[in-house]
């Protein structure tokens, strides 16, 4: 079998597919992901083949024009300078970027099926214009789930280019990652998948300082976002605002931002691109803003999350993991020192927090296997 994976230009929607990829290439399977020329290293990092389509888009002029919210904003509430923009608007921008490229590459290599982030629109596009299945590949949350409304709108111009009717972006079904009690009501047909954390090129840094017997938490600002100008509150103070706690801290940093932190306190632990699976064992909460990857490390690692939301699927995932009782949801990515305090002395104090974190856990360890999923692919595939 023939299986061709796709993502726009954005990492952490890449990463969550990587494993899948890999049990479908050690089956014996023919592998091949194609992005814009923008995520080709992270494809090779990961040792798989890579096919460059496309253009790139400048994603720093489009992500500070993202609504606040999945909604229309009125025109009253934007400054001047910035246009209303569709909900939808950064992903077709990359649909139309990818849409002649991936078309070509289709043609050329005929996959039996296509797997793609749900944000990927030029994948189903291009799946029924060849008459192949197309599954999604959900990166927790199904935050594309609450784009449903505009997704026909968005999409009748391109699809209109390729020559097509309006496809269903659902395709056959939804590969999913998420816990059940986590994750929005299905609206099609789901696969689960068991969430395999996947940290490109982070070092394990071996053990951490010994216990100190105070509780550790962990602090991350994630490592994708922020190269946009969408980082949120300032990682420094809250690292600062959580060791005023007398817990232990251990912070995971891009090597970039290394520089911002300077001095810190004897219960601080800065480490450069560490990988997130091997340092949540032992903490007793994580403080960030909720990105997909730290969002389901932790998820599948059964650690309570303090979230400081920024844009739209952060903010679903706080609320959703708030709903939960596995989650304190502070609903601004610059909430008050005092604020992140309160709530991580409550993940600390109360136990219902962790509790509930590990029924999540639970579940998401109980969902099949990367390898178990294939079997599915290949059944759409031989019905095609």
């Amino acid at each position: 079998m023939r299986l061709l994976f796709t993502s726009w230009a954005w990492p952490s929607h890449l990463h969550p597919m990587i494993p899948l990829a890999w049990a479908a290439r050690l089956a014996g399977h023919d592998v091949l992901v194609a992005g814009q020329p923008a995520i080709v290293p992270e494809i090779c990092a990961a040792g798989l083949p890579a096919a460059r389509i496309g253009t790139d888009v400048d994603l720093a002029a489009l992500i500070p024009n993202m609504p606040a919210a999945p909604s229309r904003a009125r025109a009253a509430d934007r400054p001047a300078d910035r246009p209303v923009e569709h909900p939808l608007a950064i992903f077709t921008a990359m649909a139309g970027a990818m849409l002649p490229g991936l078309t070509e590459l289709v043609e050329r290599w005929r996959p039996d099926v296509i797997v793609h982030e749900p944000t990927t629109y030029a994948a189903p596009i291009v799946a029924v214009r060849a008459g192949l299945p197309h599954v999604r590949h959900l990166w927790g949350v199904d935050f594309p789930q609450t784009l449903r409304r505009w997704e026909a709108e968005a999409l009748a111009p391109l699809a209109e280019r390729a020559g097509v009717a309006v496809p269903d972006p659902r395709g056959a079904f939804t590969i999913d990652p998420c816990p059940p009690g986590l994750q929005l009501e299905p609206d099609g047909p789901r696969q689960a998948v068991r969430h395999v954390p996947y940290n490109r090129d982070a070092i394990w840094p071996g053990p951490l300082p010994r216990n100190s017997g105070r509780p550790r938490v962990c602090v991350t600002w994630g490592s994708v976002l922020g190269r946009y100008g969408g980082g949120g509150s300032d990682a420094a103070r809250v690292v600062a605002a959580v060791a005023k706690l007398g817990v232990d801290v251990v912070v995971t940093v891009a090597a970039r931002d290394r520089a911002g932190f300077g001095a810190v306190p004897d219960n601080v632990v800065l480490l450069e691109h560490a990988p997130l699976a091997q340092l949540l064992p032992g903490c007793a909460a994580i403080v960030s803003p909720g990105g997909g990857g730290t969002f389901m490390t932790a998820v599948v690692q059964g650690v309570p999350q303090v979230i400081c939301p920024g844009v739209p699927d952060q903010k679903l995932n706080a609320s959703q993991l708030a709903k939960a009782g596995a989650a304190i949801d502070l609903g601004s990515p610059d909430p008050d020192d005092s604020l992140i305090r309160d709530a991580v002395e409550r993940l600390l104090e109360e136990p219902s927090f962790a509790s509930r974190a590990g029924v999540l856990r639970a579940e998401a360890e109980a969902a099949p296997s990367p390898t178990e999923v294939l079997s599915h692919l290949s059944r759409i595939g031989d019905q095609a």
